[in-house]
C-alpha cells in the first residue's frame, strides 16, 4: 500500500481498451486508504524510461493523519474522499462482474475467472 507521485521520466499502465502512459505529475496508489484489498488497483507500471518518483506508505501516511487528527475539516476530506473512492470501485468491480457473467452465460464454452491480487479468492 503506496502513493506514487510520478518526478520524472515514462512509464506504461495497463488500460481497459489498451495503454495509460504515466508522465511527470502523475499520481497513483491513492486507494491505498481503502481497506478492502479487492478495490485496490494493483496494475503493475512498467518504466519506459529513467524514472523519480516520490512514494508514500501507509505507514507515513498514517503517521501524518495522526499527528494532524485534530483537524476536523482534514478528517473531513479524508472521509469523504474514502466514501467516493470506495463506492467509485465497488460499482465498477460490480459491473465487470456481471459484464463476465453475461458473456459467460452467451459463450458456455468458455470460462471467465479472474483473481484480485493480494487475495486467495478467485471469482467465477
Amino acid at each position: 500500500q503506496t502513493l506514487y507521485i510520478l518526478r520524472r521520466g515514462l512509464a506504461l499502465s495497463r488500460a481497459s481498451g489498451g495503454m495509460r502512459v504515466f508522465c511527470a505529475g502523475d499520481v497513483w496508489g491513492e486507494d491505498l486508504v481503502l481497506s478492502k484489498s479487492s478495490l485496490r488497483d494493483s496494475r503493475l507500471r512498467l518504466a519506459v524510461t529513467y524514472l523519480e518518483i516520490f512514494q508514500l506508505t501507509f505507514a507515513s501516511f498514517s503517521k501524518v493523519c495522526h499527528r494532524h487528527r485534530s483537524n476536523m475539516a482534514l478528517r473531513k476530506r479524508l472521509r469523504q474522499f474514502v466514501a467516493r473512492l470506495s463506492a467509485r470501485r465497488a460499482i465498477l468491480l460490480e459491473a465487470r462482474r456481471r459484464r463476465l457473467t453475461a458473456a459467460g452465460e452467451t459463450q458456455s464454452s468458455c470460462e471467465f475467472a479472474w483473481w484480485v491480487p493480494g487475495t486467495q479468492d478467485f471469482a467465477v
